[in-house]
Order: structure tokens, then sequence, then C-alpha cells
């Protein structure tokens, strides 16, 4: 009989399987492992921390088209880590860098099963904070601050021609005589057709 997974096993059984997205951020300052949940959550050889406000992940569905899907973070604003990434002037600590979401599965006390399957991966774009406000009855106004990162596809701009560091000539230009050759090859390798062993 084959070995099944934890999480398989369970769902033949009959037993109650629960999931929940997890995200591994790799900021430039280090990487950052967050998940929905109320308290920090030991799974995969990684410390994931809860953010009990971390409201929901778009674009986790497999599109039905060649179009490249974005994803999109709605984070806690008062998350002190959120909000001291969002309010930096330091863009670079985040934009192009690599978000990758996980799919935990738990059984139906909330114990782990398995460690987290990769799902999806991105290249994070933009963050956007905003706030909103609700008044209560009594008159009293609160404040709600959010925040939305939103991450492409890591395929995005896959087909947008090269910069223009990426020819031969302007890295000639920009470091003579180091002896750099490798981008004279570049505009051979870019429609180029490699055989593979199983063809």
């Amino acid at each position: 009989m084959p070995a099944f997974s934890a999480t398989i096993e369970a769902y033949l059984s009959g037993r109650k399987v629960n999931m929940r997205p997890l995200a591994l951020f790799d900021f430039r300052d280090g990487e950052e492992a967050w998940w929905g949940g109320e308290y920090d959550l030991v799974s995969g050889g990684k410390t994931w921390k809860g953010l009990s406000r971390w409201v929901n992940v778009e674009g986790l569905d497999q599109a039905n088209t060649l179009d490249s899907s974005a994803m999109t973070f709605s984070l806690s604003g008062v998350e002190a880590t959120v909000l001291a990434i969002a309010t930096s002037s330091d863009r670079a600590n985040y934009v192009n860098r690599l978000v990758t979401v996980y799919m935990q599965f738990f059984d139906e006390d909330w114990q782990t099963l398995d460690a987290p399957w990769a799902l999806k991966a991105g290249l994070m774009d933009d963050m956007q904070i905003s706030r909103s406000q609700t008044v209560k009855d009594e008159g009293s106004v609160t404040w709600t601050r959010s925040i939305k990162l939103t991450a492409q596809n890591i395929f995005f701009g896959r087909g947008v021609a090269p910069f223009s560091l990426w020819t031969d000539r302007d890295q000639q230009k920009r470091y003579p005589g180091q002896g750099d050759k490798g981008l004279q090859f570049l505009p051979v390798l870019q429609d180029a057709d490699i055989p593979v062993p199983w063809h």
C-alpha cells in the first residue's frame, strides 16, 4: 500500500482538514514569515509570526489563461514590523523581492499535518497604506489602518526588452578593459532553442 502524507491520510479517513496560507517575504533586511493566526506557528523548520489582522491573500487561484496574475496581500496596519516596512522610504527593501505563499494543513484540533506546501511565488511590487473610519452609536470614531502589498507573477515582464545595461556595447562602455564578454551572447540566447535530453 502506498505511503500517503498525513494530510491525505486524514482526508481519506474522513477527518476534518483545515488549511491556512502562510507567506514568506524575502525582504532585503531579512526574511519575515507570517500567517493569519493568533499565535506563532512552528512548521517546516520556520516560526511563522501570527498576524491576527492579516485579512486576505487574493490571486492564489490558477488562471485559465496565459496572463500573468498578481497576488494582493491585505496586512494589518497595527503590526509594528509591517508598518515600519510600509512607511520606509527605502522601497528597495521589498520591491522586486521574492514572496512565496505556502499552504499549511491542520487537523480538526488545529495541529499541523505535514510541512507547508509551496503554492505560489511572486515579486513584491507596490505597498499602499489606507485608513477608514467607523462611527459608533455613541458618536466615537474608530480609525482602521490597513496595508496592501501587491506581488507580480515571477514571469511578469519576461517579454520586455532587456535594460540597456544588459547589452555588450553598454557594458564595455561602463567597464572598459574588464574582459567581460558574456553579454556578447545575449542576443543569441534570447530566442535560442536549447535541446534537452528528453526530446
